[in-house]
């Protein structure tokens, strides 16, 4: 059970993950943890994460070999196949590069300005559904429904599967983060099946009727050109729902929930509405969506006096990074006019969060928005209640006055 932090909104108080973050990171440069499946190290500090995430040395962790073992052996060697070979936060160069080459044209540019409008039209949607209700939980009425229509319309999903896409969201995300041994291991098998279920009929239909969707691209690369398997088809579409949703869900929960903690930077918001581009930058060092992430060294390193050999698990502390002093002054402030702001929320290097442009937009309309459009909006309690996990930081529910 995660531990839920409660924040007292009359002072300047430092939440207690980045105390402790803030220990291990003065402490010294590279931690060991001795583990069951051998010694980890993690990264705090700013310099070292940021080196990392652009060192080809540092290569994409997989899951744990004994969760891939668990899984084939209860019968579940498609799931394992998914999480060994199919997701692309797992892979390196060369497949890396090939299936990042097909998915990218939709994560960027042209694309992504496209979406714009769309992204308006949903979250004003959304805002008419709780205009009148007095109050209403930001997770559960904004934050959850706006990525999770937009990443499925832009995959290809058609409206009539939204509602289930939901509730697989939420039951594949611990895929990504390699968490199937800690969580309700039926209901996330029953999820992988329907969904593959449904990626495989959508395939084909692509197949037969391209459209100028991401489903479409995938049914060429594997029917036209085999470029891509079957697996890495569904490891593809699992990666984009869960995470192209659920990082955008924790960034506009947290932005939200920053900017009411800092009445001084709702008001700048409000009477600069231009400020939310550096806003939602702040927004994710603050509260990185991401707290840390995975990387196999690919050949033995030295850092900070300690050597790390090749094949070691190191854990880059992404959280604890855009915390650290070292490159930022007074860390553990808010500040949407904080500039320069080089965070590593998004992380860097070939694996730098391919939807970034997305979340940039999305969470910049839909608070941008909210704030201008509900101009009494406050939260309803200072209890502040966390999602579970060590890896991502978002929150279970907010509700809000408006």
């Amino acid at each position: 059970m995660a531990m839920q932090y409660s924040l007292d909104l009359e002072q300047d108080t430092v939440d207690p993950l980045y105390s402790e973050y803030s220990e291990f990171r003065e402490r010294a440069g590279v931690h060991v943890i001795n583990a069951a499946g051998g010694p980890r190290y993690s990264l705090y500090r700013y310099e070292d994460v940021a080196a990392a995430f652009k060192d080809a040395r540092f290569g994409a962790a997989q899951a744990s070999p004994g969760l891939r073992r668990a899984l084939r052996w209860t019968g579940f060697g498609s799931v394992a196949d998914i999480i060994e070979s199919g997701l692309l936060i797992a892979l390196n160069p060369p497949d890396h590069t090939r299936l990042r080459k097909i998915i990218e044209p939709f994560f960027r540019g042209k694309n992504i300005d496209g979406l714009k409008l769309r992204v308006e039209e949903i979250v004003h949607e959304l805002f008419d559904c709780i205009q009148n209700t007095g109050r209403f939980d930001l997770i559960a009425d904004l934050a959850i429904p706006l990525p999770t229509r937009v990443i499925a319309e832009l995959i290809g999903f058609p409206q009539s599967d939204m509602a289930q896409l939901k509730q697989w969201t939420s039951d594949l995300a611990p895929l990504i983060d390699s968490d199937l041994q800690r969580t309700a291991f039926t209901r996330k098998i029953a999820a992988f099946l329907g969904f593959r279920r449904r990626i495989n009929e959508l395939i084909k239909e692509r197949w037969r009727e391209p459209r100028d969707d991401l489903l479409s691209a995938l049914a060429h690369a594997h029917y036209a050109t085999g470029e891509l398997s079957q697996t890495e088809i569904i490891g593809t579409a699992i990666f984009l729902l869960s995470a192209g949703s659920a990082t955008t869900t924790h960034l506009i929960g947290t932005g939200t929930m920053s900017l009411l903690n800092y009445p001084r930077e709702l008001n700048r918001l409000r009477t600069d509405p231009s400020l939310i581009y550096k806003a939602i930058e702040e927004m994710v060092r603050f509260n990185s969506p991401i707290l840390r992430t995975g990387r196999v060294l690919l050949e033995g390193i030295e850092l900070h006096d300690q050597l790390i050999p090749r094949g070691a698990k190191v854990r880059l502390m992404i959280g604890a990074a855009n915390r650290d002093p070292r490159k930022f002054e007074d860390p553990d402030q808010f500040d949407i006019l904080r500039s320069p702001n080089r965070h590593v929320g998004f992380g860097g290097g070939i694996h730098q969060c391919i939807g970034l442009q997305l979340a940039r937009v999305e969470a910049s309309i839909a608070i941008g928005a909210l704030v201008q459009r509900f101009p009494n909006l406050e939260r309803v309690s200072k209890e502040t209640r966390w999602i579970n996990g060590t890896k991502f930081r978002g929150l279970t529910e907010f509700v809000v006055k408006i």
